[in-house]
């Protein structure tokens, strides 16, 4: 039912008069997304050296057009367990789906021109440095060229 308040002056706003409804007294937790997503080297060195330069990073090569990359980043990279086991990683998701010549020469660098690649690497530093210097890309701990399950990038991550 709509009861209409009268404010004077011949003003009157509608009031709800309907049960009442309990307010809540706690917000949902905000998960927010541990992926940095970067589309050039410029902000992919800024993402890196805003981290911390002894943290491992987790460089997930992808394009939004590529079925298995999706797959990688919703399915298996979306896994609690694969999450718990990156919480120390810096992750960051290149995206590559313009395909520009400033792409292919990341990926060049990277060391493979196709998608999905995914590279892991002992620190940020490291590879900041790297790219800055213009040295050859710094040695990795892990790289897989194709979509794989979330129990395989959990193997892997072990290794």
């Amino acid at each position: 039912m709509i009861r209409v308040l009268a404010l004077g002056a011949g003003l009157a706003l509608p009031a709800c008069t309907g049960p009442s409804r309990p307010i809540a007294t706690q917000a949902e937790p905000v998960v927010r997304d541990p992926w940095i997503r970067v589309r050039d080297r410029g902000a992919l060195e800024a993402a890196l050296a805003a981290a911390d330069p002894n943290a491992p990073v987790v460089l997930d090569v992808s394009a939004t057009w590529c079925v298995p990359c999706v797959e990688l980043r919703d399915v298996s990279f979306a896994d609690r367990r694969v999450v718990a086991a990156l919480t120390d990683h810096v992750r960051i998701e290149l995206d590559v789906s313009d395909g520009t010549d400033e792409h292919a020469l990341l990926q060049a660098w990277l060391g493979y021109d196709a998608v999905p690649h995914v590279v892991r690497f002992a620190s940020a530093r490291s590879v900041v440095d790297a790219l800055r210097r213009g040295a050859k890309r710094p040695p990795v701990t892990l790289e897989l060229r194709s979509f794989v399950s979330a129990d395989e990038l959990l193997a892997a991550l072990a290794r």
